[in-house]
């Protein structure tokens, strides 16, 4: 298996006065790629999460909805 490629390539860190890093500034193109896969990672959890919850057919759904 290969080694996973960064995501990030031009990141900068802002530490506080503690030394500690508190902000990261990550270029928007880069941005706009974590922002993807946080929120593919989101849906991939809420289907299968889903995937356990009872299955209605189309007519009870409906029903439920009140739209039958």
């Amino acid at each position: 298996m290969e080694t996973p490629k960064p995501i990030t390539k031009h990141e900068q860190f802002i530490a506080g006065k503690n030394g500690k890093v508190q902000y990261v500034i990550v270029p928007v193109d880069e941005y706009k790629i974590l922002s993807d896969i946080v929120e593919e990672y989101g849906l991939g959890l809420a289907m299968k999460k889903a995937m356990k919850d009872k299955m209605y057919s189309k007519k009870e759904a409906l029903k439920m909805l009140g739209d039958a």
